[in-house]
């Protein structure tokens, strides 16, 4: 089964741009898979939930869907967010999903495979070798 780690912003901006997460990684993931949420993502959707405007909202819907996945707990310590997905999906030879571009070149570096949200909703998978194996 393929582990895949959510990013924040994935889960705020998928509510956004109406977009089905589980349609869009079955495009390239073909075996079975999980999304798992990792403790600090959830931190920063709650943190999110007191920010001002439209952030606010969606963090809110985006809490609301967390019921369809899995809770990562990890009790070790990171230096941020991207640190803790980057660090998981290596260590369980998953695959980390984001929007975010410095995150995106961090796993690059490290070769951990991205599902990597480009524009309004067209996920495209980065830097994995054998595609088929997923």
């Amino acid at each position: 089964m393929i582990k895949i780690f959510i990013d924040t912003n994935v889960l705020i901006h998928s509510i956004e741009w109406k977009v089905s997460l589980d349609t869009q990684i079955e495009k390239f993931i073909t075996k079975r898979y999980q999304i798992l949420i990792h403790q600090l993502v959830l931190e920063e959707l709650f943190e999110a939930t007191e920010a001002p405007g439209k952030t606010k909202r969606l963090a809110k819907l985006a809490l609301q869907l967390l019921d369809r996945y899995e809770l990562y707990e990890d009790e070790r310590e990171y230096a941020g967010t991207d640190i803790a997905l980057l660090k998981t999906a290596r260590r369980e030879g998953g695959v980390v999903l984001t929007f975010d571009r410095i995150l995106l070149h961090r796993c690059k570096e490290v070769d951990v495979p991205v599902l990597y949200i480009k524009g309004k909703g067209k996920l495209t998978l980065i830097g994995h070798p054998k595609v088929d194996d997923l």
